[in-house]
């Protein structure tokens, strides 16, 4: 068994200070002190993407894949900073455009890239993936629907109704994408 190196050692520390962050801040949250909650996971945020993921991406990308990382990343501290400062009294709808917009973004990406590679087809996601463009459309077109909602009270259920309908509909367009390469394995297994 191969034991973490220092640096391995370092990046451990820096995610387990920014996951207890993003936990108390929650916690903080519960107790109603909304805004330094949110600040908190915010800063929490912060400090892990600058430390572990800003240095190893560049603000272009050539690929579907890291764009829509990239957006996902963006998403998260703008929700954050919209919470916090200039509209905490629309939790809901701003908590959506960060998990939907930013967390949803970001795990439909990396999971494309993960099963793709284990299917043995990791060429597949280093250009343009049109279907995943789809996606991430649907996905930013779900978030912002929803977020929508909450300022146009005479909509608001039918707005909630097709902030659903895009994020199913993107759900779907990825699963078409994807689940057909699940049972495959990379022949350099």
């Amino acid at each position: 068994m191969r034991r973490p190196d220092a640096r391995w050692a370092s990046q451990g520390w820096v995610a387990f200070w920014a996951g207890f962050g993003l936990m108390a801040g929650c916690a903080l949250d519960a107790a109603g002190f909304v805004r330094a909650g949110t600040l908190l996971r915010l800063t929490s945020f912060g400090f892990f993407v600058i430390s572990e993921v800003a240095s190893s991406l560049g603000l272009r990308s050539e690929s579907t894949l890291g764009t829509l990382t990239r957006i996902g990343l963006f998403m998260v501290p703008v929700g954050l900073l919209l919470e916090a400062v200039v509209l905490p009294g629309q939790l809901t709808g701003i908590r959506h455009l960060i998990l939907i917009g930013g967390f949803n973004l970001i795990l439909f990406a990396v999971a494309t890239r993960v099963v793709f590679g284990h299917a043995g087809e990791r060429e597949k996601t280093t250009g343009r993936m049109v279907s995943m463009r789809w996606v991430g459309a649907l996905l930013l077109i779900a978030a912002l629907t929803r977020v929508s909602a909450d300022f146009l009270p005479s909509v608001y259920q039918s707005h909630l109704g097709y902030a659903a309908v895009f994020w199913l509909s993107a759900a779907l367009v990825w699963s078409a994408l994807v689940f057909p390469r699940i049972p495959r394995v990379d022949p350099e297994d």
